[in-house]
């Protein structure tokens, strides 16, 4: 399969994105640490809580079923499908694919090792007719969303030229505003959904958004060795994709 695209630096070094992922471990792991039988952020909650009762509950309630995990890994297989079909490359959609499950996988350690009761559904006015049955440490849809929203940011990154033009840079600038966006619609989904403590939602932002471009950048080296698209960059010989 033919790729032709000019190779261009990533826009970070690969010390400052390992650096990034180490913080972003230790901030995930302080806050499990000294939060997980903490409910002092409830009220946070129990304010998001009271809009479940509006019209705008039955939306949340949508795009929390949308993202349970059966419904995720489709969602993440449809795109890796359109990213192949986009730019025809096995390597990158891929990587994209293995990026997302990488980083939003170990969060069921953490909520195994932290063990942080979800908020208890009689302080709650709208509570869901079920409460999830694992524990609230971290949010798994938040960290998943997130995952999903860097990724993708990182993919529009990685189709930019050695040096960006105006419209490139507007692009990116574009995904990266509404990804940000997506990351903070789904956390306040979780909290009006009254599944998790702001603090839980908090903790898988900024576990995502550090570990996201590490694993990435891991990928990268393990599995694009001559059509490599780099962290912020795309890499593409001009031969036959293995």
């Amino acid at each position: 399969m033919s790729l032709s695209r000019s190779a261009s630096p990533p826009s970070d070094s690969p010390v400052i994105t390992v650096m990034g992922a180490v913080i972003g471990v230790f901030i995930m792991c302080t806050t499990g640490w000294t939060i997980a039988h903490s409910t002092n952020d409830l009220p946070v909650t129990q304010f998001f809580n009271s809009l479940r009762g509006s019209p705008l509950g039955t939306l949340v309630d949508a795009v929390y079923w949308a993202f349970q995990p059966p419904r995720a890994v489709a969602f993440v297989a449809t795109l890796m499908v359109v990213l192949y079909v986009l730019r025809s490359s096995v390597a990158l959609s891929l990587t994209f694919g293995l990026t997302i499950a990488l980083t939003w996988l170990p969060i069921v350690g953490f909520k195994e090792f932290f063990q942080r009761p979800r908020p208890d559904r009689a302080l709650l006015e709208y509570p869901v007719e079920t409460v999830p049955a694992d524990w609230g440490f971290p949010s798994g849809h938040t960290a998943f969303v997130t995952a999903v929203a860097v990724a993708l940011v990182l993919v529009v990154a990685s189709s930019s030229s050695v040096s960006r033009t105006a419209k490139e840079v507007k692009k990116l600038m574009l995904a990266k505003v509404l990804a940000a966006v997506a990351i903070v619609l789904i956390a306040m989904c979780v909290l009006v959904e009254g599944v998790h403590y702001p603090s839980d939602a908090l903790a898988s932002m900024v576990w995502s958004v550090t570990v996201t471009p590490a694993v990435w950048l891991a990928l990268n080296a393990l599995l694009m060795r001559k059509n490599a698209v780099l962290l912020g960059s795309a890499q593409h010989s001009d031969g036959q994709e293995k």
